[in-house]
């Protein structure tokens, strides 16, 4: 979606140094005490966005939200805030991983985050409550407008 672009030429604000890459396919590792759901081999997809721990997500100025790419959930996102895909391990909380399918590419299944925040624009409850068909005025043409035009086509 060009974001790794935008934060390494400073367009988007990042933590400094970052490994960039949010977009994420890979092989389990290995898996921490209590996991049992995921094991060692699995193909995995990464959900970016992290909870901030509670203590630096009160210290959150709301007019700074933008500028730290911090949403109103508190939450930041692996390759701005915290090391991220292009590095040659990466370490997450379980629930930030899920298991795709291993014949499924490693390219489509890296693909997972742009189309699950396109998802999100169609399933937005403004544009469900424009009729039986969802309708939406899409503003620009990146990615994320391009995958959220084909869904909702």
């Amino acid at each position: 979606c060009r974001s790794d672009q935008y934060i390494a030429r400073g367009w988007l604000p990042s933590r400094a140094p970052v490994i960039l890459g949010h977009e994420v396919a890979g092989v389990v590792a290995e898996v921490g005490g209590g996991v049992h759901d995921l094991a060692v081999g699995d193909h995995v997809t990464l959900d970016p966005w992290f909870p901030l721990p509670a203590a630096a997500a009160a210290r959150v100025d709301p007019d700074a939200v933008a500028r730290t790419m911090l949403d109103a959930r508190k939450e930041a996102m692996f390759g701005a805030q915290r090391d991220g895909a292009f590095a040659e391990y990466l370490l997450a909380p379980r629930r930030q991983w899920h298991r795709v399918p291993a014949t499924l590419s490693w390219q489509r299944a890296a693909f997972v985050e742009p189309i699950a925040a396109a998802l999100c624009v169609a399933q937005d409850p403004v544009v469900q409550a424009s009729g039986h068909r969802p309708r939406a005025v899409i503003a620009g043409s990146g990615r994320i407008a391009q995958l959220t035009q084909r869904i909702l086509a």
